[in-house]
């Protein structure tokens, strides 16, 4: 396995941890750690979360979907 395979493996490894711990904190937190610390990590659990009633919520209101 070339060393360029494991780090990715590690990486996916690291990200699935991180998101074990995510899944146990509210929204309000995500909130917090993002406009705070400008976390990345927490507004992409909050747009994980919540983007897809936000995309139906706008192609409902704009009776329009564009890819």
């Amino acid at each position: 396995m070339s060393s360029q395979t494991v780090a990715s493996v590690l990486e996916y490894i690291r990200h699935l941890e991180c998101a074990r711990g995510r899944a146990e904190q509210d929204d309000g937190q995500f909130l917090q750690q993002f406009v705070a610390q400008r976390d990345e990590g927490a507004f992409a659990a909050l747009l994980q979360r919540h983007g897809p009633l936000v995309f139906a919520v706008c192609r409902q209101v704009l009776q329009r979907y564009q890819r």
